[in-house]
Formats: structure tokens, sequence, C-alpha cells
């Protein structure tokens, strides 16, 4: 079955789920936490690349089945964690990110969309909606900058989405230096209760790198998660980190 042999290929959880306008995908969720100490650099952009592990890991599930599709590593137009809801692979926590039992929120999710016509084989594999979390509310107080105070997340508080931004306003400027990040940020994963016991990844490729918790300027970025917005994005994060910086 399809679902068994992503597992075969490293995913921890996987499933199908028929998006409305999209047509039936495979959602695969993969194990990717490399380092679980304190760092200026988001757990999951530590290892390697996830975007580069998960494709590969896809296509190679893709070519097993011998399906007809396309895989799709964080790009549109699959939602990526609606669609692991959906499918059974993990719930929604209240921080948006999927949660699948024994990672937490630890994993990198794909999808394999497949061609039209190629979904009818999977009908009787699709699961039952796993739902959204506890709702516990300890992501939300633990956001440093009150992006989860409100009914859906604020992105302009937001210091991942802050630390990924290619130009800053004067307040989100003033919450990084007040917050310092190099890149992305934990803090509503590290309060998760789910995390609390999150296991490591036993998959190679992510630590073929070796996990890096700090960027240091001019430092090698090739095949990191974090160099996607250049290196002008990661070196304005640093210096705005900088307690001492004027």
């Amino acid at each position: 079955m399809g679902c068994e042999v992503a597992v075969r290929h490293g995913a921890c959880a996987a499933g199908y789920a028929d998006l409305p306008g999209i047509g039936t995908v495979m959602i695969a969720a993969f194990p990717s936490l490399t380092d679980d100490g304190p760092g200026l650099i988001a757990r999951y952009a530590r290892g390697a690349d996830y975007h580069t592990v998960v494709a590969a890991r896809l296509e190679a599930i893709r070519d097993e089945l011998g399906v007809i599709g396309t895989v799709r590593v964080d790009s549109s137009p699959v939602p990526e964690v609606m669609a692991a809801r959906m499918a059974g692979v993990g719930k929604t926590g209240r921080h948006g990110l999927c949660i699948v039992p024994g990672y937490g929120s630890y994993v990198a999710l794909g999808a394999i969309v497949l061609d039209r016509g190629q979904g009818s084989g999977f009908r009787g594999q699709l699961l039952t909606d796993a739902g959204f979390c506890g709702g516990c509310g300890e992501c939300v107080r633990a956001c440093p900058t009150g992006a989860l105070g409100g009914e859906r997340l604020d992105r302009e508080r937001c210091l991942s989405f802050i630390t990924q931004a290619k130009t800053l306003t004067a307040v989100q400027e003033a919450l990084l230096k007040a917050h310092p990040r190099h890149w992305g940020c934990d803090t509503c994963q590290e309060a998760c209760p789910e995390n609390k016991n999150a296991a490591m990844t036993a998959l190679p490729e992510f630590n073929a790198s070796g996990a890096v918790r700090e960027y240091c300027p001019g430092m090698d970025i090739d095949d990191r998660a974090f160099a996607w917005r250049g290196r002008d994005v990661l070196e304005r994060n640093y210096r705005l980190s900088e307690r001492d910086t004027p």
C-alpha cells in the first residue's frame, strides 16, 4: 500500500487527501529534529535543507508506487498542514503547525500531487481527519510578541516570518532587537506539550552537514533551509540580534 511504502522511505506518517481544485495528494511527514539545544536558528533549519531531503524521499516513493505526479515541498498549490490534517497524518496545532504522534511538530511535510486519473486507486486509503490540538494555550502564552493572541497568526509580529522578510518595518526591527533570532523561532513549539519528548530524526540526510545553531557572517550556507532568502537577510538578522549594536 502507498502509505506503507512512504513509511519504508522514512516518513513517520503518510496518508491521502482530496483537496478541492487540486485533486488527490499523498502527504507525508518526515522527522526532522537534529538538535534540541538552544540556538538562534530554528530547529527545522539546523540540519540539511529539508526541501532537498524531503523532495528526494518523495521522488523515491513516487517511483516505487509507479504513479504519475508532482513532488511539492513547501510550495503552492498544496496547503500542506491542512492536507496533513485531512489525511489523518497529524493534527493542526494552535500555532498552525502539524503535530505527529511521537515527533510533535518537528516534522517536515511534503506532498505528491497525483496527476488527474491517478487518484482513483487510493480512495480506500483516505483516512479520518486528524482534527486540531486540545487548545491548551501554552503556545499563545509563550509567544514573546503576541503573534498568536488573535483568532489567527499575526505574521507581521511573528518572529519566524520577520526573520524571513526582505524588508522590515521599524516595529519589526524593534521586535527582532528585543528577541534576537538569526532565522525562525521555536518558542511556540518549545512550549507545546506535544513536543515534550519529541524523537530525534533517524534520517541520515538531515544530519549529513551537522547542526548549525547560529549564523556567523561569511559562513557556508549551501544546502541550508535558512539560506533561501539570501545572505543579506541573514546578515541583517545577525546585526539586529547583536545586543551591543548601536
